[in-house]
């Protein structure tokens, strides 16, 4: 407050102040007036900025909606794209891209929108006005944020569509990669099967089949494993199902031809058997028919009688010895005749193996008996050389007695 003072003039002499106490009031008045203005000021100022506030938050609503929007829109086009996974790999890729759309949260893309405050904007002079559009930003962050919401969960639905899409198409590879394996597996044992090695023996054949055996009854599970996929399929209803029947049953025909392979293999095995059998016995007979021939082929027919005798008692023994060896070719007819009645095929060779044994099995009894007939001759010459010097050496001594010059000493 203004000090109550009295003004003087230069002069010295005192005058009267007209309104000292009116001054005092006009400049309480005015200052009053000032502070209550500056206060006004203040929360202007205030409001102000919490408008300000309010429309950084909300243009940086919008231009994070503008963004999401936009990320949205690039993602549907994503997603609505109609070109198939040509692999599993591929589909494995596009899947992962999915389940990144997935992961993100909405709210890690657009913040919470606080709602806009209703605010009264007062000018300088002191004057209010209410602000325009204060419930209308409130209304259009609501809309926004909804448009945004069910733009968001029609994405999610549409990536989960996709996502699932994919998965089949990850099944789908996969079941088509496991029938390609398998029929490549399929093929291979069936070149296995229809390839004979000359150089392999029977026994050889033999454990290659029954390991091909081993394989088959493991990839018996397979196939159990493709059915059930396909059972799979139809019950998700796959759009590619015909294609899906239509592979299954290609590999069931590969599979049931393999099997008639087996069989057909066990079959061959089983006449190679039976074929060897009869070879070895033939060798067996070949090898004791060549043996009694060498014995046969001498021409030993021995000096006197009693070597010629002894040679007739070995002959006889031989002779007795090749009771065997008829058994043994009379098998080998009968094998013979076995394998051509059950193996066909295996009839020329057969018959060519068995010619040659009747042949050689002609030839060891025709050497026998001519033999035994040089044999007997001899013999009989031997008694004949023995008969006829014994008769000559009586003759001689007859001869000698005749010839004596000893003279008869009485009639006795």
């Amino acid at each position: 407050p203004v000090k109550k003072t009295i003004q003087t003039k230069v002069t010295g002499k005192p005058t009267k102040r007209k309104s000292a106490e009116d001054d005092n009031q006009n400049v309480e008045k005015r200052q009053k007036k000032i502070n209550n203005t500056y206060t006004h000021l203040l929360e202007l100022a205030e409001q102000r900025h919490a408008l300000l506030e309010d429309s950084i938050r909300l243009f940086g609503f919008y231009r994070e909606c503008d963004d999401f929007e936009k990320w949205i829109k690039d993602k549907e086009k994503m997603l609505r794209t109609e070109d198939r996974a040509d692999s599993v790999e591929t589909a494995k890729r596009k899947a992962e891209k999915v389940r990144g759309v997935q992961r993100i949260q909405k709210t890690k893309m657009v913040k919470q929108m606080v709602p806009v405050k209703k605010t009264i904007q007062t000018k300088v002079t002191g004057k209010p006005t209410k602000r325009k559009s204060a419930e209308d930003d409130n209304q259009n962050v609501e809309k926004r944020q909804k448009k945004i919401n069910n733009t968001y969960t029609h994405l999610l639905e549409l990536a989960e569509q996709r996502h699932a899409l994919l998965e089949d198409s990850i099944r789908l590879f996969g079941f088509y990669r496991e029938c390609d394996d398998f029929e490549k597996w399929i093929k291979d044992k069936e070149k296995m099967l229809r390839t004979e090695d000359r150089a392999d023996s029977v026994e050889t054949a033999k454990r290659k089949y029954e390991k091909f055996l081993t394989d088959l009854s493991a990839s018996g599970k397979r196939i159990e494993a493709l059915d059930s996929a396909v059972e799979e399929f139809v019950k998700q209803g796959h759009s590619q199902l015909d294609k899906v029947r239509a592979r299954q049953k290609q590999i069931h025909q590969m599979w049931n031809h393999l099997n008639w392979l087996k069989a057909q293999k066990e079959r061959s095995l089983e006449g190679a058997s039976s074929v060897e059998l009869f070879h070895r016995t033939c060798d067996e007979a070949r090898d004791w028919m060549l043996e009694k021939m060498t014995q046969l082929d001498t021409a030993e027919l021995g000096p006197d009688l009693k070597t010629v005798q002894a040679l007739q008692r070995r002959h006889q023994q031989l002779e007795r010895e090749l009771a065997p060896v008829e058994e043994k070719v009379n098998r080998v007819n009968l094998l013979a005749n076995s394998v051509k009645s059950s193996y066909p095929n295996e009839k020329a060779n057969v018959n060519a193996r068995q010619n040659e044994i009747q042949e050689l099995w002609g030839k060891v009894k025709a050497k026998a008996v001519e033999r035994r007939s040089r044999l007997e001759n001899a013999v009989g010459q031997q008694v004949f050389m023995n008969s006829t010097k014994n008769l000559l050496n009586w003759i001689a001594t007859v001869k000698d007695a005749l010839n004596a010059d000893e003279n008869a000493r009485d009639v006795v």
